[in-house]
């Protein structure tokens, strides 16, 4: 019977996304089929529930025409069975990075809370199918930062979410573990500080060794948006090199956005590119219409306006390729 559940996994692979695929479709394991009834093994709660909803159906149906009989399904989720918090799991870190496991960070418990929108939560982003995929991915981060997800690479289109999931992180992140140093930035301005740096260097203001603690020592988690601001930037790309270094090194979680996968940004160091794809990459996609009515009911409601369903179907037909147009209509 494990066998016919393997042919039916094997059934829907070719309609499956290669890093949905590997993500989401292989760590789910069959344990035992017996009387009707399959046990699958699931790593955490977010990979069983991305199963349940996207794959499970379709396996079931295959499985059941092939064993002409229905089945039920238990999961068994292994997360957190050893009960140590996030940081403190083995990293899988390629190239011959240390992997020992992390110690808690050795920060103060009443940190300043991090420099994030306040609307920029998980709770506040409408998903659906062109965001999916990311926004499950930035929870996995949330929940088990620096494990086997870091750092995660969101890309995609202006103005469709990058920024919400990569504050929406933080925001996580914060609640759960307010002792944390966590560093929001845009990559323009972390450009800016590393000039001003040098400058200020030189005239005896500011030193370099500043710079380099603020964010290759303190941040516990560095988030950092628009990355492809470094193209062409080549003393900022390397400062930038031994900043994602470190980081990674001590096992603390990074998270970029851009607007364009590693391969494909242009003027950046092979190096980098590659370090960019160590974790997971994520994209986020134009929203579907029905998505884009969601969010501009959403807003709505955030906003105390009472918008007709028409309206909503008329903003959401007309505006198609960026969120926050669509929210600012």
């Amino acid at each position: 019977m494990l066998e016919l559940w393997g042919e039916a996994v094997r059934s829907i692979e070719p309609m499956v996304k290669p890093a949905h695929r590997d993500l989401w479709l292989r760590p789910i394991t069959c344990v035992g089929i017996a009387d009707g009834h399959i046990r699958l093994r699931a790593p955490d709660r977010y990979h069983k529930e991305w199963f349940e909803d996207n794959f499970l159906p379709s396996i079931l149906r295959d499985l059941e025409v092939r064993a002409k009989r229905s089945f039920t399904v238990d999961f068994q989720v292994t997360e957190d069975q050893d009960g140590e918090p996030p940081l403190r799991r083995t990293v899988d870190a390629p190239n011959g990075l240390s992997t020992r496991p992390t110690v808690a960070p050795a920060t103060s418990p009443s940190q300043k809370p991090p420099d994030l929108v306040s609307r920029y939560t998980f709770d506040k982003f409408v998903v659906g199918p062109t965001n999916q995929f990311a926004h499950a991915a930035a929870r996995m981060v949330a929940e088990a930062p620096a494990s086997r997800w870091n750092p995660l690479f969101i890309y995609g289109g202006v103005g469709l979410g990058k920024t919400h999931l990569l504050q929406a992180i933080g925001h996580e992140l914060h609640q759960g573990h307010p002792d944390w140093v966590i560093t929001f930035i845009t990559c323009e301005k972390f450009v800016t500080d590393f000039i001003g740096s040098m400058m200020g260097q030189k005239r005896g203001v500011t030193t370099m060794e500043n710079f380099r603690a603020r964010y290759r020592k303190t941040p516990d988690v560095l988030l950092v948006d628009d990355v492809q601001f470094l193209s062409n930037k080549d003393s900022s790309q390397d400062e930038f090199f031994h900043t994602f270094e470190a980081l990674h090194r001590d096992h603390k979680q990074i998270v970029l956005t851009s607007d364009r996968l590693p391969a494909e940004l242009p003027g950046v160091e092979d190096r980098l590119r590659s370090r960019f794809t160590w974790g997971l990459i994520a994209e986020v996609e134009t929203p579907d219409l029905e998505t884009r009515i969601a969010i501009v009911k959403r807003k709505a409601e955030t906003d105390g306006v009472s918008l007709p369903d028409d309206a909503a179907l008329y903003l959401a037909a007309h505006i198609k390729s960026n969120v926050r147009e669509l929210e600012g209509a």
